[in-house]
């Protein structure tokens, strides 16, 4: 359960990694984005990423922590991946 807690920030930062650039955002949104907009995506997704991390060194230690993270940040990079190639 306490796994779940670097899960979120980590999915979330895909996420807006991924709509940060064009191609995948237009395909979510139907449009091209403005010019801020890929820029804040992409901070915020690090910023998302970097607080993943912490959470889990705080969770799991200086020791399991990064290797916890690296192996969450797979999961979210395929799920975000799956959710990004899935058509209505």
């Amino acid at each position: 359960m306490t796994a779940l807690l670097p899960f979120i920030p980590a999915v979330l930062g895909m996420s807006l990694l991924a709509l940060s650039m064009p191609k995948h955002y237009h395909d979510q949104g139907g449009k091209q984005p403005s010019g801020v907009t890929p820029l804040a995506f992409r901070i915020a997704g690090w910023l998302l990423t970097v607080i993943s991390l912490a959470s889990a060194i705080a969770i799991q230690g200086r020791a399991i922590g990064p290797i916890l993270w690296l192996g969450l940040l797979t999961v979210a990079a395929q799920v975000v991946a799956l959710i990004l190639t899935y058509r209505v």
